[in-house]
């Protein structure tokens, strides 16, 4: 997105990834570096904002969801163990994912709430696929 830092951006696209995630319902994938990657490559390949994050590299997406545990102000991240678990921060939980999602659209025009949506479905798809 214009304006945005390259870190500013990864952190748009990992909080928009988490919350969507946690909106459609998947939880539990896969915490292998390989995995996350590509699953998030397969993902980001096919979405339909990608030009609107010049700067995110999906050869990083592994460490940035390692780090999203750590941001601070953050809506939703990852909780990294055995299994990569997407949720909201703890200042966000008491919010519905629908509202964090419409609370990310308007801080990052450029991604509706089906944008984020979206991109965590066809991660979750893509997880699916290299999991069975």
């Amino acid at each position: 997105m214009a304006g945005m830092t390259k870190d500013q951006q990864w952190r748009a696209v990992i909080e928009g990834l988490a919350a969507g995630l946690v909106a459609v319902g998947a939880t539990g994938t896969s915490s292998s570096k390989v995995r996350i990657e590509s699953a998030f490559s397969s993902a980001w390949r096919n979405w339909p904002w990608t030009s609107e994050f010049p700067g995110v590299d999906p050869a990083s997406a592994y460490i940035c969801v390692a780090r999203s545990e750590r941001r601070n102000g953050a809506m939703a991240a990852f909780a990294l163990g055995r299994t990569a678990e997407p949720y909201l921060t703890a200042d966000y939980e008491w919010w519905a994912v629908e509202d964090v999602l419409g609370h990310l659209a308007r801080r990052d025009p450029g991604v509706p709430v089906e944008g984020w949506s979206s991109l965590a479905a066809s991660f979750a798809a893509a997880m699916k696929r290299r999991t069975t």
